[in-house]
């Protein structure tokens, strides 16, 4: 059973001016050999394959160049190759490798002589304090006499290298135990796979045409007898289908035409023909015609070794279970590397789930413990096949490659794709699109991946490829999920809380939950204009100029105004010129589907604002493109809205990376002044003043703030939550509620940053974790707190180095689970630590910011 089987360069020395060290960076870099050693030693990577361990401490190392050996195992023979310490330059070298063979009596050969390139990347290891760059090149099964490797230059600023080996491996001696037969039936070239492939099939009861040796004047051929031959002499049913996605297409629509397509031989072909009648009749289903688990691994099988071949297949009729098997009798294909999994061509849902099973366990087993050492001929075959071609080369990696590529079909991110419909109180309506090639069951609505809202019962089958509409009812206990920060009121508010949302799904056949994201799309709302779906005309936009050579959007003249919706469709780069005003009035606003590069520069800013107090801001969808925004300004905007859809952010990124340098987003009118959610960014030299509410809102990211203020503001300045946020050299000043605020489990690294006149400095949240040191606390109600907010969560912990606080109330207020160390040393914890945050005591509440009239 297939089942039982799963168990450089220096360092550069400081001369000369910043200018000239630049230059030689340049010179260096674009020609050659990169000035920069590797990156440091890196306590993460992977450690050195214990294997090669051996092979590193007999070796002559010298640390300044490579130095290479060799291993060999079962079945397995490897030009290994190393570097301590490579440079980026190095990890990328090609090498070319000259062998020379001999036969046992010492003598060279002719024709025997071979040339291989190693073409692949180093893979970087650690051993012994070092880091080591590991290139691998698998080796014939024949006596070496020589073996010479010669590292590829492209130019004279790269160092030459070159080293050789005499003998390397012991004489090879090929047994007798593979018998060279005369020729007869059909010959064809020998494959160094084929004995493993095969070997693999008999262990999952997989029957195959059995196969020999000949010796012909063109060399080594693989034997078979004739298929007619050899049904005639063992008394079996063969079927032969020449177009195998015609066949499984008509199989699929159980159509008339399917014995037209697969062709009988044998004594009794007739009771296989019947099998297949009694299918078209529907009298048998598809688990009664075909062996669905042999098939399944059939597949699977062919998977590991082959690239999607389009050949003929084969089927035995077992006339014990009365059932049709694969049958294997000859492929061009096997021993190629797959690049990805393609969707099944049989429909049946039944082979489908038994199908994925057969992957997700061939690709966790260890093909050279279960395979290859217990196969006792295979490194014979393999000396045989090399004697006669010394090209023809096992490498188990290729394998190893095609394993993870099935292992990944089923782990990657990103299956599902899930867009919001409509929501109310009571139910919750979604379009959930299949991306994968295997079909997936929708299980249900969760809240931050952790509690399950509502599982559907039974839960929806979706196709690979396919789209569905579902409807999930919401419980009462819906709203509960969304608390106000300190007002303790509840209830779902789709521009913020719809990130909250997670479609839970599962593949056929594999249990493991997973969980998909919501395209905040409201619904498709009676509107004149709905802004995602309408379709657009670029060029009836009077104020816009569209390059398509450049795929570029810009603005015709300098000052711009926007009293209506400006949408930028996608395929484009929306290009904002230095100098630029543009005023959004009468409730206008920017959406834009294609990245942004806003150029502007100290003396020419760009300057988004509402003269009216009326405009609202920009959302930016660039699905993943990365957005630049240099010396811009962002003044009196409110939140995008349009109907019932809106996002809570006067200038929003979602899933769209972003730069900001010498960015200023001030006096906005709503709930966030900058809100960035699912994506990386990095801040730079930015002010965020006079905010409304929270100034920076992150939701699910990751990136850095460095060199900013924050200033005038009615919540919280920082405010994080699922999210990995490294903050260096930002000044914090008149925080309404707190400075710096980490939540839902966030990481955030602090350095260098100062908190004044604020209500809290710092708040740790719900399995949140900040790292902070030198930081400067003054007038400042509470400076540190850490709690367990919500009750799917956890505690928070606090780590701060270097702390300097004047004029503060409370230095803490930490909750008994949670922690607070300064300096090394942990403080003691309180009582009531939630009350007291999201009562009266502490803090302001975010409705309060939220529905205040704002006030120049």
């Amino acid at each position: 059973m297939f089942g039982k089987l799963i168990e450089k360069s220096p360092l550069l020395l400081l001369i000369g001016t910043p200018l000239l060290l630049l230059w030689l960076s340049f010179v260096l870099s674009s020609k050659g050999e990169i000035i920069k050693v590797d990156s440091e030693y890196n306590t993460y990577r992977a450690a050195l394959p214990e294997k090669y361990i051996d092979v590193i401490n007999k070796a002559n190392i010298n640390d300044s160049t490579y130095f290479f050996s060799v291993y060999q195992d079962y079945g397995i023979r490897e030009l290994l190759i190393f570097k301590v310490s490579p440079t980026s330059q190095e990890i990328i070298s090609d090498f070319s490798i000259e062998l020379t063979a001999e036969n046992n009596t010492g003598q060279v050969v002719q024709d025997k002589k071979a040339s291989f390139t190693l073409e692949n990347n180093a893979v970087l290891y650690n051993y012994n304090g070092k880091t080591y760059g590991l290139f691998k090149k698998e080796l014939p099964f024949v006596s070496i006499k020589n073996l010479i490797v010669t590292r590829k230059v492209l130019n004279k600023w790269q160092k030459k290298w070159t080293d050789s080996i005499e003998r390397p491996f012991k004489p090879v001696k090929t047994s007798n135990q593979i018998e060279l037969t005369k020729p007869l039936g059909f010959q064809r070239p020998t494959n160094p796979y084929i004995a493993l492939f095969l070997y693999m099939l008999e262990q999952n009861e997989i029957q195959f045409l059995p196969y020999f040796y000949t010796q012909t004047k063109a060399g080594l051929k693989q034997t078979q007898e004739s298929l007619g031959n050899y049904i005639e002499n063992e008394k079996i049913i063969i079927g032969l289908v020449e177009n195998q996605k015609q066949f499984w297409e008509l199989i699929n629509e159980k159509h008339d035409d399917i014995l037209n397509n697969i062709s009988f031989r044998g004594e009794n072909k007739v009771l296989a023909t019947q099998l297949i009648e009694s299918y078209i009749d529907g009298e048998l289903g598809f688990e009664s015609v075909f062996n669905v688990e042999k098939l399944a691994r059939y597949f699977s099988i062919k998977n590991l070794f082959s690239n999607r071949c389009d050949e003929h297949m084969h089927f035995i009729y077992n006339q014990k279970e009365k059932l049709l098997e694969p049958y294997f009798t000859h492929s061009q294909c096997i021993g190629e590397m797959n690049d990805y999994m393609a969707k099944p061509e049989i429909d049946d849902i039944n082979f489908i789930e038994s199908y994925i099973q057969s992957l997700i366990q061939l690709s966790q087993i260890d093909l050279y413990n279960d395979f290859v050492v217990n196969n006792s001929s295979f490194e014979q075959e393999l000396k045989l096949i090399n004697e006669d071609d010394i090209k023809k080369v096992f490498n188990l990696d290729l394998l190893k490659i095609n394993q993870r590529i099935i292992d990944q079909e089923f782990k990657s991110q990103g299956r599902i794709k899930s867009e919001l419909l409509s929501i109310d109180k009571d139910q919750i309506t979604l379009t959930i699109s299949n991306l994968g090639n295997f079909p997936i069951f929708v299980n249900g609505l969760s809240h931050n991946k952790k509690k399950e809202i509502k599982s559907l019962t039974p839960q929806k089958l979706i196709l690979g490829n396919k789209r569905d509409t579902i409807t999930i009812k919401l419980p009462r206990s819906f709203e509960n999920l969304f608390v106000s920060k300190k007002s303790k009121e509840v209830g779902f508010r789709l521009s913020k809380h719809i990130y909250e949302l997670f479609v839970s799904y599962y593949d056929l056949g594999i249990y493991n939950v997973n969980y998909a994201s919501i395209i905040p799309y409201q619904q498709k709302e009676e509107v004149a204009e709905d802004l995602f779906r309408a379709p657009l005309n670029l060029y009836k936009q009077k104020n816009l100029t569209v390059n398509e050579n450049k795929k570029t959007i810009s603005f015709k003249t300098k000052n711009i105004t926007i009293a209506n919706p400006l949408i930028i469709p996608e395929g484009y780069t929306f290009l904002v010129n230095a100098g630029t005003t543009i005023d959004i009035v009468e409730g206008g606003k920017i959406i834009s589907h294609s990245p942004l590069d806003f150029v502007g520069t100290k003396t020419q800013p760009i300057k988004m604002h509402s003269s009216d107090k009326q405009g609202q801001g920009i959302l930016v969808l660039s699905q993943g493109k990365e957005n630049r925004i240099n010396h811009t300004i962002f003044d009196f905007l409110s939140n995008p809205t349009h109907g019932n859809w809106s996002v809570t952010g006067a200038v929003s990124f979602y899933e769209s990376p972003v730069t900001l340098n010498y960015v200023t987003v001030s006096n906005n009118r709503c709930e966030d002044a900058l809100n960035i959610i699912r994506t990386t960014f990095v801040m730079n030299q930015c002010e965020l003043t006079n905010t409304q509410s929270d100034a920076f809102d992150g939701d699910f990211v990751t990136g850095i703030i460095k060199d900013s203020k924050f200033i005038n503001l009615g919540n919280d300045a920082i405010d994080v939550s699922g999210s990995d946020l490294e903050i260096v050299n930002v000044q914090i000043i008149k925080a309404g509620d707190k400075g710096l605020s980490a939540g839902e489990d966030s990481k955030m690294t602090v350095n260098n940053v100062s908190i004044s006149t604020s209500e809290i400095a710092v708040a740790g949240k719900d399995l949140s974790i900040i790292n902070a040191r030198n930081l400067k606390i003054e007038n400042t109600k509470l400076a540190f707190t850490a709690f367990q907010k919500k009750p799917e969560f956890g505690p928070s912990n606090i780590t701060v180095d270097g702390v300097v606080m004047s004029n503060v109330e409370l230095n803490y207020l930490v909750e008994s689970t949670s922690s607070l160390l300064i300096d090394g040393k942990k403080v003691e914890s309180s009582q009531n630590v939630k009350e007291r945050m999201y009562g009266a005591e502490f803090g302001v509440s975010s409705a309060e910011t939220r529905n205040k009239e704002y006030k120049n």
